[in-house]
């Protein structure tokens, strides 16, 4: 695991108010390379200064830790990657995306021309265009 926010994650210290982003690399087994899961790791300190600010937080990718550490939180994400089961990669990814932001949540592949469900494009990918209906 690493994170755009610290040099080292694995030493980070701290202290007892934090939030920090972190990105995961998981992939299916036995395949080279894996695909971004990214969360932020905060403090319950933090989230109380957060709510002093903000009347409501929705934290679906956030996690709480009363204080940093590398090893508790890679045991964590470890089990949660072993209860993640399905028949396909795409079945697993999505049960990691409730607790992460998975970089591949809503792509749909490529059709040319417009289609009934709101997806364009021609070429390697496209993404669904929000429903203003909904």
């Amino acid at each position: 695991m690493t994170s755009t926010d610290v040099d080292d994650l694995r030493s980070y210290a701290p202290g007892t108010n934090f939030c920090v982003a972190v990105t995961a690399i998981i992939g299916p087994r036995h395949s080279p390379g894996g695909e971004m899961f990214q969360f932020l790791v905060c403090s319950p300190s933090w989230l109380a200064d957060e709510l002093e600010r903000n009347e409501v937080i929705c934290p679906q990718t956030y996690m709480f830790m009363a204080s940093f550490n590398y090893a508790a939180l890679e045991r964590f994400v470890l089990k949660r990657i072993a209860h993640a089961t399905g028949e396909t990669w795409r079945e697993i990814a999505t049960k990691l995306a409730r607790w992460s932001d998975w970089e591949f949540e809503g792509y749909v592949a490529a059709r040319p021309g417009p289609s009934s469900d709101g997806a364009t494009g021609v070429g390697a990918a496209s993404f669904r265009k929000p429903n203003p209906a909904q």
